[in-house]
């Protein structure tokens, strides 16, 4: 068996080429620039003034009239100017003072990105013959024609035809090819601005404006009392649901400037002639300024611009019935651009459609077909394969138009070994492979795009395998990571021959830290898996080998909801009445474990502990053990012993409150994406050759790929129109909703100063919301916020797990600094706005963006969360002198609760990290008896319970029953059926009028407006349903 690896390389590239790599003598910094650049690297630069902390000095050119290059020259001054900030990582200064200089040349450079640049607009035209000439008409914009009294050239007259002037034909599909180049090849957005008539001008002229000139004509004004739609970052889409809370309006964002000092000054004036239309020479102004330049195709094609030709095929798509993916598709495999769903549902969409094969491929087999493929497109593979010439299993690394490199053996255990031998064995005579032919057992390949995400965001990965993609019946296992926007991308597809122990050791043992370098696998934090116990054996050791800093978190999904299922479900002997019991009893016992993995409930192992043992107590409760429900208790009981807390291990959270992981404890990512793999628009099936399900989730990553693209740099481009300051403006949404959350919390804590640079911080108990507690713990907390390095920081998990502010931190900032504010340096760098533009765009873009982007890496490794304060500052708030009060005395090694008395707590803690007990008192296996039956702890269950029942009736009397006639049926048969034979028609009738006038009123308070139209329908629509019977995944 051998093992090939394949990476693309340019044919024009040479691997000395490739090589020619001169690494800086930085062993903390993994910077590495071209030789070419040497020189440049060692120049002064004002930027070495940022050791006392002065702003950093790019080089700025304001005049209007540059050549084409003179862009180059200014982002080469910027890059060599940054070259220089590494004078300042040298050995001996503080991490702080490397962040501060980092930070300021990062936001420096991205002032100066967006200030005078200048576009591009290719097109053809006539220039002094009759010959068409593609050249970029922005050259010919501003003084340097303006001695030319003669147009320099003309756009074609066949194409663009001035009949009808500015008002017809042929000037709408100038404009059109002028806006869609500058979209596509520009970097901006050209927009109409009406014509111009100059004196003595009777034809006038025609003005074209960047699109960022017109000023934003929406309502900015701020409303504290204005309320928006919530953000989550978990299961978002929750928000979008109907319900009460979804009914505020979203927050709104624009690409246009808020200010008219903020308009970009660029335009261009067109005039036509007998020859035809043209550019006036010496009028307009070719630099933009104030927003940065787009790349190509990631801004939104808009719908008017759509060509002709493909609105014909969205028409026909449509008049087939076509859904929007559908259509989308077609049009991404026709034009190759992505449209948004608001475009789609306004001429039936455009996106992109999997085509068959070339027809070449028709000989050749599956794998060959599926190399091929991955060949054009220049993307790396990897494949496990026997050869029958060796007797042994090797591994042979091999690049596209590299020469092959000698083989590796590959050794598995012995036990291991013997299975994948007779795997071969078995297969190769039942397939009737030849002698000559190889034999493939494994095939993974990933796509560029998706390498750059991992680089991004490597600290989370999820693992999990999948049935029914390919007609071989061959596993899909996919590797997954989640970005700071909880948006989840591919990092490695492999197919798999089984899901034997000796496949996933090849996968996480040799192929993974084939593809990808030590360096990016050691900054993985968690790995998250399901409950297959041959992929966690081989993770483990995967772990052990190449990154021991990983902890692998057990999925708490499939231990709670699938376990309960599995083995508890809904028992039948149970009757109706206790149904509902029932219910409460499985949210209460499911969302106690839940608290257990995850953020802000149990984060150390005292907490955990307590927490089991007043779980098991509210088990051993009379009102529950005693019950109707008590042959349930019991199944709990042995559930929880045999098949939930053998994993605690892996799914506590407290095991991994010091990693940035997101607060992530299951794999419903990845399950997700699965789901969304075989019911897409593009899906696969079991019918599927290997080539097929390869082509189309390959073409499913690229479309995903430009939708992300897309998606981020229209957040990069945009203004937050619905927020007063502009604080947050260089942060992605999820990371200010936080903040602002935390600023909002943090009004409700106290401090003390108990140090010179240290506080005592806690919850004022008076402003706790009680009304939302129930029986699962909420514990009391004093945190510890200490002045660091000229940070404020905090002993919460709220700096690592999330990398964001928390309330403790910001109030000691607001105690110190009553004028403090938000600052994006405060928090790290992943969740900025500029990481993720700069991050995808940095691979084959200019020297400036690669640099930026490794600057952003050595950012994230060494910033740490926390609040930049003067120490004058700091040192001006008053210690805390005496004995520290009682409420700030806290001891992790016995916890208190909100919700829970502390004498209780004392009373029935006979706790301690070996002293738990979690045994049950269970009589001869019938009922279960508590050791007090006037135990306090008991109550406090039994109050919880009445306070459920309370807001459950409350809520059942004033919501809208969902089944009326299931309510009303036994009522009105029972009527009916009395009425027989004693009741008159005209007695029935009273009845029936009664009955239509209850219609009518509902009628009236759904139907509030006056109907529109000529006719109107008898009925009035009500709640539509998403999907009828048996179309699960039809629809939109």
């Amino acid at each position: 068996m051998v093992l090939q690896y394949h990476r693309y390389r340019p044919d024009n590239q040479t691997m000395s080429e490739s090589n020619s790599i001169d690494k800086i003598d930085m062993s903390d910094f993994d910077i590495e620039i071209s030789s070419d650049e040497d020189e440049d690297f060692v120049t002064n630069s004002n930027i070495v003034g940022n050791m006392e902390g002065n702003p950093v000095s790019t080089a700025r050119n304001t005049q209007h009239d540059k050549t084409e290059g003179e862009d180059d020259e200014i982002e080469n001054t910027i890059v060599t100017e940054g070259l220089c900030l590494l004078n300042v990582l040298r050995e001996g200064t503080s991490e702080n003072m490397v962040c501060s200089s980092i930070q300021n040349f990062i936001d420096t450079s991205l002032n100066d990105l967006q200030n005078d640049w200048r576009g591009k607009i290719y097109l053809k035209v006539h220039i002094g013959d009759f010959k068409l000439h593609k050249t970029n008409i922005i050259n010919h914009i501003g003084k340097a024609y303006r001695h030319q009294k003669t147009p320099t050239f003309y756009f074609c007259r066949e194409t663009y035809p001035i009949a009808g002037g500015f008002k017809g034909n042929g000037f709408k599909k100038l404009v059109d090819d002028i806006q869609r180049a500058s979209i596509t090849t520009g970097g901006f957005q050209v927009t109409r601005s009406g014509t111009h008539r100059y004196k003595n001008d009777m034809k006038g002229s025609y003005i074209l404006k960047c699109n960022r000139c017109q000023l934003y004509k929406g309502d900015i004004s701020y409303n504290s009392t204005k309320q928006f739609r919530k953000l989550s970052f978990h299961n978002d889409r929750k928000n979008n649901r109907t319900g009460k809370e979804t009914k505020h309006p979203r927050k709104g964002k624009t690409q246009l400037p808020l200010t008219r000092s903020h308009r970009c000054p660029f335009f261009m004036l067109l005039k036509f002639s007998k020859r035809g239309f043209h550019i006036i020479n010496g009028r307009g102004n070719p630099m933009h300024k104030f927003h940065y330049k787009h790349g190509g195709h990631q801004d939104l094609i808009p719908g008017k611009l759509i060509e002709e030709s493909s609105k014909k095929v969205i028409q026909d798509l449509a008049n087939a019935d076509a859904s929007l993916g559908v259509i989308r598709n077609v049009q991404h495999h026709q034009t190759g651009r992505y449209f948004n769903r608001s475009t789609l549902f306004h001429i039936r969409g455009l996106c992109g459609v999997i085509s068959h094969l070339e027809e070449d491929y028709k000989d050749c087999s599956s794998t060959d077909i599926m190399i091929k493929f991955l060949e054009s497109r220049k993307y790396d593979y990897v494949m496990l394969i026997h050869c029958p010439q060796m007797s042994e299993i090797f591994q042979q690394a091999r690049q596209i138009g590299v020469t092959q490199e000698p083989s590796v053996v590959v050794n598995f255990p012995h036990h291991e070994q013997g299975d994948a031998d007779r795997f071969v064995t078995e297969r190769r005579r039942t397939q009737n492979v030849g002698d000559n032919q190889q034999f493939m057992m494994g095939f993974a390949w990933t796509i560029p795009s998706e390498k750059v995400m991992f680089s991004l965001f490597p600290n989370v990965v999820y693992v999990d395998a999948t049935m029914d993609t390919n007609s071989e019946g061959r596993p899909l296992l996919s590797l997954v990571g989640k970005d700071t926007c909880s948006k989840t991308f591919t990092i490695l597809r492999v197919l798999l021959p089984n899901q034997q122990l000796w496949v996933f050791r090849w996968i996480f043992c040799v192929l993974l830290p084939k593809v990808y370098s030590n360096d990016l696998l050691s900054q993985i934090k968690i790995i998250v898996t399901d409950g297959d116990a041959q992929e966690s054996s081989q993770i483990d050791n995967a772990i052990d080998l190449f990154f021991p800093q990983v902890k692998r978190v057990r999925c708490g999904w499939h231990i709670v909801h699938q376990g309960w299922n599995r083995l508890i479900g809904k028992p039948s002997y149970l009757h109706k009445k206790h149904i509902q019991q029932f219910k409460h009893f499985k949210t209460v016992c499911q969302s106690w474990i839940y608290s257990f993995m995850k953020f802000a409930y149990c984060e150390t192992q005292d907490e955990y502990l307590l927490s089991k043992q007043l779980f098991f107590k509210y088990l051993e409760s009379p009102r529950i053990s005693g019950g109707a429900i008590k042959m349930v208790v019991l199944q709990v009981m042995a559930w929880f012993k045999n098949n939930v807390e053998v994993h605690e291990n892996h799914y506590c959270f407290w095991k991994r409150k010091d990693t940035f992981h997101l607060g992530e404890y299951s794999n419903s990512s990845i399950e997700g994406t699965h789901n969304g793999m075989k019911y897409n628009a593009a899906k696969v099936g079991p019918s599927y050759s290997l080539h097929r399900t390869c082509a189309i989730l390959t073409k499913n990553a690229e479309r995903k790929e430009q939708e992300r693209m897309s998606k981020h740099t229209k957040e990069f481009l945009s203004l937050r129109t619905y927020d007063k300051s502009q604080l947050y403006d260089k942060v992605i949404e999820y990371a200010k909703v936080s903040c602002e959350n935390a600023e909002e919390e943090s009004c409700k804590y106290e401090c003390l100063k108990i140090k010179n640079f240290e506080w005592l911080v806690r919850r004022s108990l008076e402003k706790y919301p009680y009304e939302h507690l129930n029986e699962i713990p909420r514990f009391i907390r004093v945190r510890k916020v200490s002045y660091l390095d000229g940070k404020l920081i905090c002993n919460c998990p709220t700096g690592k797990v999330w990398n964001l502010l928390c309330p403790h931190v910001i109030h000691v900032a607001k105690v110190c600094d009553r004028n403090y504010s938000f600052c994006q340096n405060d928090i790290s760098c992943v969740w900025w706005k500029s990481y993720y533009e700069i991050g995808l765009q940095a691979i084959g873009t200019s020297a400036l963006k690669v640099q930026l982007s490794n600057l952003f890496h050595i950012l994230k490794r060494k910033h740490n969360t926390g609040i930049s304060i003067p120490i004058q500052k700091i040192s001006a708030v008053p210690i805390k002198t005496g004995r520290i009060p009682v409420e700030y005395q806290y001891n992790l090694e016995s916890p208190k609760c909100v919700n829970y008395p502390n004498e209780v707590l004392k009373k029935n803690n006979d706790l301690g990290a070996g002293n738990m007990r979690l045994e049950t008192n269970i009589d001869n296996g019938d009922t279960i008896q508590s050791e007090s039956d006037e135990d306090e702890i008991y109550q406090i269950f039994d109050s919880y319970e009445q306070q459920h029942k309370v807001i459950e009736e409350d809520a059942t009397n004033n919501s809208p029953i969902e089944n009326p006639y299931a309510y009303l049926k036994s009522s009105f048969t029972e009527m009916t059926s009395l009425m027989k034979g004693n009741l008159s028609l005209n007695e029935i009738r009273e009845v029936k009028d009664y009955m239509d006038g209850i219609c009518n009123k509902i009628i009236r308070i759904k139907q509030n407006n006056k109907p529109k139209g000529k006719i109107v329908s008898s009925n009035v629509p009500f709640e539509t349903k998403h999907k009828s019977h048996g179309t699960k995944y039809f629809g939109y």
